[in-house]
């Protein structure tokens, strides 16, 4: 009995240590949605930006910035960072993920509806943005893009749990 949970216990440990060595880091991502009212009056997600809070530079105390996204999404049409125009930057507290951004600009292009979206936030000024079409018209109504921050954990954390629970079970069966 005692052999056979100290057996257990090893692969655990075992497995978390090859899952927090890979790539796929033990560090959450900062993930920003882009909702928009159309002129008809409906609410759709348009985009989705994701921030790795390891691939950035420490600016001052805890406000680190970076220049480039893990993940940008908008109309479910990954961008690619050719597509931004070099003009991507994004700050934040690493301290405080939860507060979001505190400056966030980017001028992108979507190649494959030819949507144009171009942002800015800071923290003390506001935002501005304009999202247009090809035919240069504004696809949403005047102060109508909302966002939304929140942390979201890296997914060698979510593996790790999990097979630290499949490990118990596999226990509680024999």
């Amino acid at each position: 009995m005692f052999k056979k949970m100290l057996s257990t216990i090893f692969v655990v440990i075992l497995s978390g240590a090859a899952l927090l060595s890979v790539s796929a880091q033990a560090a959450p991502m900062l993930v920003q949605d882009f909702w928009g009212t159309k002129a008809d009056g409906t609410t759709e997600l348009f985009a989705t930006l994701k921030v790795d809070v390891l691939d950035t530079v420490q600016i001052y105390g805890d406000i680190y910035e970076t220049y480039g996204w893990k993940s940008f999404t908008v109309y479910d049409q990954e961008i690619l960072p050719a597509n931004a125009f070099n003009s991507f930057r994004a700050e934040f507290d690493m301290s405080n993920l939860y507060g979001g951004f505190q400056f966030l600009t980017f001028d992108v292009l979507e190649s494959v509806s030819e949507v144009s979206f171009q942002y800015t936030y800071d923290i003390n000024w506001g935002t501005y943005y304009t999202v247009w079409d090809n035919s240069s018209s504004d696809v949403y109504t005047d102060d109508s893009v909302t966002t939304k921050s929140s942390v979201v954990p890296a997914p060698a954390s979510i593996l790790l749990i999990l097979t630290g629970f499949a490990a118990l079970i596999r226990r509680r069966a024999r």
